[in-house]
């Protein structure tokens, strides 16, 4: 892999559900590079609410004073490629050039006569469709910088409330340190998004997908995240204001490889080895191909129409650990030990209700699609048999500690460790974003991929020793 880079983008968008360290150390010590950093804008996906005052959408005058020209030049468009098409049917059907030719001028003349008021109701349906798509874009343009500015304002004020809060010696200790290190983290956006929307920008960490301000403001627990000023609907899980501690699965993925490089060489982690197994994907799938999404991708495979990759591991792997939620509302994470003979998926689930339930079920159907896919891709011999087991695991009191949980798991799996079965989700929380901090620390000194990481197994593993 090469440099960690730097890219800007989308807003985050967050699953629905369930979600699920040490003392902040050297916060503020990191000082901020003026170092230009390159980056690419991509503002596809955000999200624009504000008109500019003076533009009615139903003006026609003030969205597209042209619109008579408009008309004109789709009619003769329109017009043009009818005679053209004329031409060649009548081509067709005589071999003489100039009698082609008079035939299909009789023919544009007679199709006027008869479909000019047609014509003219199609060509208005036409006009007025692309009146609305220029209007809409304009609308776009003009209210994409005052949102962006709503934003930004919106992240400062962030910022600063939670250096108060940080300062504020009447606050608990926990609370003070969350506001401290999450401070530390919005600033550091803050300095790589530069005139951009921090809330949206992307950063790649070079171990997983880009990930935004607002997936990591995710970490901050649900009674503190009311220190957090910005408005914005993909902070919430379904959009409705609750469980703003949700985690999304890119910024699970990005901690577990933050924190478990270098895992064993035999055991390895299947990052989005399941990110498309889900119910919903199934349900969908099923409509247009007749198969669910793994059934189909068994069918592309074998027809060499998959690229294999995702599925492709080699072959001294023993071990593969992956996250898992089908329901898309709950996660966990999941150990399959591959014996010759007998391949077992270990589950550890923070909700579990024994051999039953949504998550349950879907194990039993989807791991045998799922090992097919594996053993093909990595030209594995298919076990004689499997085992589908559940073992313990810490448990959640509330619906969004799931993902702490599935990561601090997996983690521990990775490492060849068996998890612990008590732990402490805010203590985990914050060291999560102990780790962000770190990162966006080192990434500043433009280190290359290897150093960088090496950089943060010593973060990981040295200054943050562990404490649950």
């Amino acid at each position: 892999m090469g440099a960690v880079t730097l890219i800007t983008g989308a807003g985050s968008s967050m699953a629905e559900g369930e979600s699920t360290t040490t003392s902040v150390s050297n916060i503020g010590a990191a000082t901020l590079s003026t170092d230009d950093k390159s980056c690419k804008i991509d503002t596809q996906n955000a999200t624009f609410t504000v008109n500019e005052t003076g533009i009615e959408v139903d003006d026609e005058s003030a969205t597209n004073p042209d619109s008579k020209a408009l008309k004109d030049q789709i009619l003769n468009e329109h017009l043009e490629e009818t005679a053209l098409g004329l031409v060649d049917i009548a081509r067709d059907q005589n071999t003489d050039e100039d009698e082609a030719e008079t035939d299909s001028k009789a023919l544009m003349e007679q199709l006027l006569r008869e479909q000019t008021g047609d014509t003219t109701s199609d060509l208005d349906d036409i006009v007025e469709d692309t009146e609305m798509k220029e209007d809409e874009n304009a609308t776009t343009i003009v209210s994409k910088t005052p949102m962006e500015h709503i934003l930004r304002d919106q992240t400062e004020e962030t910022r600063l409330n939670l250096t108060y809060i940080a300062a504020d010696k009447d606050m608990n200790e926990t609370a003070r340190f969350f506001a401290e290190v999450v401070a530390a983290i919005v600033e550091w956006w803050q300095w790589y998004a530069k005139e951009e929307d921090p809330t949206c920008y992307q950063i790649d960490f070079g171990v997983g997908s880009p990930i935004t301000l607002l997936m990591v403001l995710a970490l901050l627990p649900e009674k503190y995240q009311g220190f957090i000023c910005i408005e914005d609907t993909h902070r919430s899980a379904s959009g409705n204001g609750e469980n703003f501690s949700w985690l999304h699965e890119q910024t699970m993925e990005v901690l577990a490889r933050l924190s478990i490089d270098p895992s064993p060489a035999s055991i390895l982690f299947g990052q989005g080895l399941a990110s498309m197994v889900r119910d919903e994907v199934d349900e969908g799938w099923r409509v247009f191909t007749g198969r669910s999404w793994l059934e189909d991708q068994i069918h592309l495979l074998s027809n060499n129409e998959l690229e294999p990759d995702l599925y492709r591991f080699p072959p001294e792997t023993k071990k593969i650990v992956f996250f898992f939620n089908p329901t898309e509302v709950h996660w966990t994470a999941v150990e399959v030990d591959l014996n010759d003979d007998v391949w077992t998926y270990t589950l550890y689930n923070s909700l579990f209700k024994g051999e039953k339930g949504p998550t349950w079920k879907a194990c039993q159907e989807q791991f045998p699609l799922l090992e097919q896919l594996v053993c093909r891709a990595s030209g594995f011999s298919e076990p004689k048999t499997r085992k589908i087991i559940a073992a313990k695991s810490a448990q959640q009191d509330n619906p969004y500690d799931c993902g702490p949980i599935a990561i601090y798991n997996a983690t521990e799996l990775l490492k060849g460790r068996r998890p612990n079965a008590e732990v402490d989700t805010e203590n985990l929380r914050l060291r999560y974003l102990q780790v962000i901090v770190d990162a966006l620390c080192l990434l500043d000194e433009g280190l290359k991929t290897p150093a960088f990481r090496a950089r943060m197994r010593k973060v990981y593993f040295d200054d943050y020793p562990t404490r649950f």
